[in-house]
């Protein structure tokens, strides 16, 4: 039987348990029921020039590539939120050098312009410039070849301090590259065409100051390695039926080194370049990528279609035994308005002790899967169309009682339109966290290998953005461990591994996050194995418990993805300013939104030029130290308390 049949076969049986024998009872639609529409980009204006944050995102107005505006998306994600933004066209010298660093988005360049940005270098200035034209080249020691190539890895030299910490294996780009010769700079890394290099990520002084330019579209690269292949959009391409996410990387993947972040080590490269350039200025503070002193988290969700009570609540209570909290997306039965209402008053019959259980679970129970901190949330059916499918599922959940929809969904069949149509769409209903992006299918296998990894490069959460380069309010959170796949299913055989071995590859996924690919691992669970006989049953709870042990052993934190979206939300809305500096002491004010969850960490730099940390203090108090090393850079890891507060960074001589 396939997957279609199953479920739809275990929606009948739940359906048939409250179609009404008796007369019509009409339950009068709830605005819960209608989905709220809003727009779906992320339209904050971005923060003005100051002269109190060490970094400057200019953006160039001119960029033939649009997506430029996406490197404010990397910085927040690698916790730089200490940036202001302006357009290149609105500054000039004394705004540029009122910075500790400038980085500068690709576009084309006039002559003024290039004169401004020489003359910031000359005077002590550190620029980073991604892709500068080659009319620029001199500034930043390269000669043009007046040629680019596609289909190049990035390669970095291990003997620069700057690729300290980066993975030597070459890592895929999906953009084209301009071609140079270094004339004067320091090639950080290559790009690999065959047996020819070209630099690709470069150092040069120029006086007083340094310039850094990537030679390749470093944003454009990281969105195509996270999203897949926009002109493979709505093709079936990986032999799994039905147009998924998974389908828009075929021959995108580097099998061979899945467990390498491509992406995520791009960006730690970009992250050391701005360590490296600011250690004569301000100590480049940052924040910490997950709660407390995590050095991962599982994101635990669950989809679950028409399933009982008591499975439901299974799955739960395993979670809660490890400490943590799912999400579980539940698929409603197809009630009508009038078997919604028997379904609602055989429900209180069963509370009142008037009847026995019921199949399905109520109303009040999923109340207290709530209040216990789980979240319980729509899986929506959208095969017939985006908007008819969701609102059609969304009504059927919200007239059984089942509402709120929240702010985060896995689509039921990993349905996707687009390029990130659907991630548009899911946007506009108040969506903030999609979980499709799911490692399932045949075109994971290599050999007789089932490689377990990063296949969109990635295990961090970062907003999607679509075609024309604009960010959109919803991030994209990839759901890196699938039972779906690994284990076999009434309705699917994939990798068909024993619970044992499925473990075991999850395991090494925990661990290798826990080693330098700091990482939110999504896990998919079906709640519709807890509801089978055997063998069925028994898979499924080894796996799940095999993870969950596997987890609480390496030390990662099970998180739903409701709690993760919202630290994921306050700790991207998180203000770091008010930086100052007398060369020993560093000031500066940490303000997280005033709904922030506790437990936002920040990283300080251990080593400043010829400085070492000696105490982090909030408040006049010593906070407590954990040392964490990203990339190649080693940080004191510190969670002030909750709220508002001004901190100092006492450093003295090494």
């Amino acid at each position: 039987m396939d997957r279609r049949k199953f479920l739809k076969a275990g929606a009948l049986f739940a359906a048939a348990a409250v179609v009404p024998k008796l007369g019509c009872v009409w339950i009068k639609q709830t605005q819960a029921d209608r989905s709220i529409q809003g727009p779906p980009y992320d339209e904050e204006d971005p923060p003005l020039p100051g002269t109190d944050l060490p970094i400057l995102f200019l953006v160039n107005e001119n960029q033939a590539a649009p997506f430029g505006r996406y490197l404010g998306e990397i910085l927040r994600a690698e916790g730089f939120n200490g940036f202001a933004a302006a357009g290149l066209g609105e500054v000039d010298l004394e705004v540029l050098k009122s910075h500790d660093l400038v980085i500068l988005t690709p576009g084309p360049l006039s002559q003024s312009r290039i004169e401004l940005l020489v003359e910031y270098v000359r005077t002590g200035g550190r620029l980073v410039a991604v892709q500068p034209e080659p009319a620029a080249a001199a500034l930043f020691g390269l000669e043009s070849l007046s040629s680019s190539q596609e289909n190049v890895w990035l390669l970095t030299d291990p003997a620069h301090p700057l690729a300290r910490g980066i993975s030597a294996t070459p890592l895929r780009l999906h953009v084209r590259a301009d071609l140079y010769q270094a004339a004067g700079a320091q090639v950080v890394a290559w790009l690999s065409a065959g047996q020819t290099y070209y630099p690709a990520l470069t150092l040069h002084p120029l006086e007083q100051g340094w310039a850094a330019a990537w030679t390749y579209d470093l944003p454009h690269s990281i969105v195509l390695t996270r999203q897949g292949n926009p002109a493979l959009a709505g093709q079936e391409t990986d032999g799994f039926s039905g147009v998924r996410p998974m389908d828009l990387f075929y021959d995108w993947l580097d099998l061979d080194n899945l467990q390498t972040p491509h992406a995520d080590e791009q960006q730690r490269l970009f992250s050391n370049l701005l360590h490296h350039l600011s250690q004569d200025r301000r100590p480049l503070v940052r924040l910490w990528y997950f709660p407390e002193r995590a050095a991962s988290v599982l994101v635990a969700t669950g989809d679950s279609h028409n399933n009982s009570a008591a499975a439901i609540q299974d799955v739960c209570r395993r979670v809660e035994k490890y400490g943590g909290t799912i999400s579980i997306y539940y698929q409603p039965p197809d009630a009508s308005l009038p078997g919604a209402a028997l379904a609602r008053a055989r429900w209180a019959a069963a509370e009142l002790g008037l009847t026995g259980p019921t199949y399905l679970p109520s109303p009040a129970q999923i109340r207290d899967l709530r209040d216990r901190g789980h979240e319980f949330t729509v899986h929506p059916v959208i095969y017939n169309g985006l908007e008819s499918g969701w609102q059609r599922t969304s009504t059927r959940f919200t007239r059984l009682g089942y509402g709120p929809v929240s702010a985060t969904t896995r689509i039921h069949d990993l349905v996707w339109e687009g390029w990130v149509e659907t991630a548009r769409f899911q946007a506009a209903q108040g969506v903030r966290m999609s979980l499709e992006f799911t490692h399932l299918g045949w075109m994971f296998k290599r050999g007789e290998e089932w490689p377990l990894g990063f296949f969109a490069g990635s295990g961090l959460p970062m907003k999607f953005v679509d075609e024309s380069g604009r960010v959109l309010d919803i991030y994209q959170q990839v759901t890196h461990i699938s039972d779906e796949h690994l284990i076999e299913m009434p309705w699917l055989n994939v990798a068909g591994l024993l619970p044992e071995q499925a473990v075991k590859l999850s395991r090494d996924l925990f661990e290798t996050s826990l080693n330098g690919a700091y990482s939110a691992l999504g896990a998919s669970i079906h709640a519709d194995l807890f509801d089978l006989p055997e063998p069925w049953y028994t898979r499924a709870a080894t796996f799940l418990d095999g993870i969950l042990t596997a987890a609480a052993e390496l030390g990662l934190p099970v998180l739903n993805a409701e709690r993760w979206l919202g630290f994921t939300e306050a700790r991207n809305a998180t203000g770091l300013a008010d930086f100052g500096w007398d060369g020993s002491r560093l000031l500066f004010t940490l303000d997280p939104p005033p709904d922030a969850p506790p437990g936002l960490g920040l990283l300080v730099p251990i080593l400043h030029g010829a400085l070492i940390l000696a105490a982090v203090e909030a408040g006049g108090k010593s906070l407590e130290v954990s040392t964490r090393r990203v990339g190649g850079v080693d940080f004191a890891l510190v969670v002030p308390p909750p709220g508002r507060q001004t901190l100092s960074a006492l450093y003295q001589p090494v």
